[in-house]
């Protein structure tokens, strides 16, 4: 929903570096605690707490705090839609799908390797490069290891589902997704977003309005973020929070560490 230009290399792009080079051109538990490092601002009614970015703040913060949640949605950037669906830890832990069209990419991120499964309909969806239908025959339906990226994505992109552990870095998302940027932004009357009582924020810019729906009650979390009416839309929800995530981490001849097979840029 928010494109910049990537520095680090997208998984896709380090799969077709290694095919350039060879000439072919466990489980981890998060949650099991009660989820005390959430912020403690505010337990009760949010709706009369303050402005519309004092709330954006706390919401941001406490989403941040999280041990673990469901992250769930539909991208819009350009051709298919990227959907969503992982859950993931505050150490950067994820397990779930990010789909493109016929394709689909599996996704798993557990300590310092992220690795990533995807069928052949995937890579054609995310490139047009030529190399990416031959990546998909070096990969064979097996899973491609590559070093985690976290803390050196500043500046990737979140419309660019050719790297799906994107969206595995919680607080680099939120960064992304601009929520706490909320000096325009308005509150508007309480709703509902799957059965929770939330306080939506909407903030306009030129032709783009995006609403960022806010616990009203308990925790101040993030349930929603929907953009509309820019260059990139979607539709965002967090849920689950607090609850456990068991990351399975492929081996032995399932995985293809492209680290191993050449020198990543």
């Amino acid at each position: 929903m928010t494109a910049v230009t990537a520095k680090t290399p997208t998984l896709l792009a380090a799969t077709l570096c290694v095919l350039a080079l060879t000439g072919l051109t466990g489980c981890v538990t998060a949650g099991d605690k009660p989820d005390r490092r959430s912020t403690d601002s505010a337990q009760g009614d949010h709706a009369q707490d303050g402005s519309a970015q004092h709330l954006a703040t706390q919401a941001v913060k406490a989403t941040k705090a999280a041990r673990s949640l469901r992250l769930k949605g539909t991208v819009h950037t350009g051709g298919a839609p990227a959907l969503i669906n992982l859950s993931l830890t505050a150490r950067g832990d994820c397990t779930g799908t990010v789909d493109v069209g016929p394709g689909t990419a599996e996704v798993r991120q557990k300590g310092r390797h992220s690795y990533v499964r995807a069928n052949s309909a995937f890579y054609d969806a995310v490139s047009d490069d030529p190399r990416a239908r031959l990546a998909a025959k070096l990969l064979k339906d097996r899973w491609a290891k590559v070093p985690r990226a976290a803390g050196k994505i500043a500046d990737r992109s979140l419309d660019g589902p050719g790297d799906p552990t994107v969206y595995c870095e919680l607080s680099t998302l939120l960064d992304k997704l601009g929520v706490e940027d909320a000096r325009r932004a308005v509150k508007r009357e309480a709703t509902t977003v799957d059965g929770h009582r939330v306080i939506p924020l909407v903030r306009k810019r030129d032709t783009e309005t995006q609403t960022s729906y806010v616990a009203a009650k308990g925790k101040p979390y993030l349930r929603k973020v929907d953009r509309r009416g820019g260059p990139d839309t979607g539709t965002l929800t967090f849920g689950d929070f607090g609850t456990s995530v068991h990351v399975d981490v492929p081996t032995g001849s399932d995985v293809v560490d492209l680290d191993s097979l050449g020198q990543l840029p």
